[in-house]
């Protein structure tokens, strides 16, 4: 015995010379496409010296030096990290704790509080977004999206098989939805309508007698509705007012993360919360499935 190493790999099986590897790349994902990302990877050019620069392509706080995440937020990720307490595998929901905290910061006042168990914890808010989609829709479905919007609703829906079907903003009212436009789309393949308040890329934040318009025309089509409020406080003067505080029967699931309003979308913490008062979601398994 030469004391080397063979291969307990039958001669028969071993791949032979000039013949090519049965390798191939998934159809899904090799025909998904992220618009964002094509323009800016083949963005071309130097900035002028002479001129100031004012990017309308930067989505990351971070970047400038006055925003920066609260000296409390910092001082206790650091405790928690030298302290060792969660170095380990967390509940595939979110530790508990973490689950409490944001369920006692995303009640309604004017509604049963929400539970721990009414949180899920995600990495980012793209995550929770995809969680969502992938929760509600089956072989065939549509999903409803803001048209302008945010390209990564387009890029997760096709992810997961979901025909985009848009809905229009309106300009002349604040870029408002316009509900004639959401109502024709929906057929009963329509999984969901998605609602992004405060807008990306718009700006707009809608009234609550909008989101009662809104909810009203969900609550028509029998539709949950997935709220991407990853802005939510950012309103700059104007009131923000959250789908799940103006929904009185229709179910709404409210995403969120750090990312913005906090400062610090490189933590890649998010959550979705579930606004159920009929117990539908429940019903149907949504709850079930997102903590899957």
């Amino acid at each position: 015995d030469s004391g080397e190493r063979r291969s307990t790999i039958p001669r028969t099986i071993s791949a032979r010379d000039g013949e090519k590897w049965r390798i191939r790349c998934g159809e899904r994902a090799a025909g998904i496409r992220n618009p964002i990302r094509e323009i800016m990877d083949t963005i071309a050019g130097k900035e002028n010296p002479n001129l100031p620069l004012i990017s309308l392509a930067q989505g990351d706080p971070t970047a400038y030096p006055h925003l920066r995440p609260s000296d409390v937020m910092v001082s206790n990720v650091q405790h928690a990290v030298a302290a060792g307490m969660f170095h380990g595998y967390q509940p595939s929901q979110g530790n508990a704790p973490c689950r409490a905290a944001v369920a006692e910061a995303f009640s309604v006042p004017t509604r049963a509080p929400l539970k721990p168990n009414d949180v899920f914890m995600t990495l980012g808010c793209s995550e929770a977004l995809s969680h969502c989609i992938a929760a509600l829709a089956v072989k065939g479905s549509n999903m409803l999206l803001p048209r302008p919007g945010f390209a990564l609703y387009d890029v997760l829906c096709a992810y997961h098989g979901v025909e985009c079907r848009y809905y229009d903003l309106l300009p002349h009212r604040s870029w408002e939805i316009d509900i004639k436009s959401l109502l024709e789309k929906a057929d009963e393949h329509t999984c969901a309508i998605l609602v992004n308040n405060p807008s990306n890329p718009c700006g707009a934040v809608y009234s609550r007698a909008h989101l009662e318009e809104v909810l009203e025309a969900a609550e028509q089509v029998k539709l949950p509705i997935i709220a991407d409020e990853v802005y939510a406080g950012m309103s700059f003067g104007l009131p923000y007012v959250a789908c799940a505080a103006v929904s009185e029967r229709v179910p709404v699931l409210s995403v969120c993360a750090l990312s913005k309003r906090w400062l610090a979308p490189g933590w890649r913490l998010g959550w979705v919360t579930t606004h159920d008062a009929e117990g539908a979601l429940a019903a149907a398994g949504v709850q079930d499935t997102l903590l899957k």
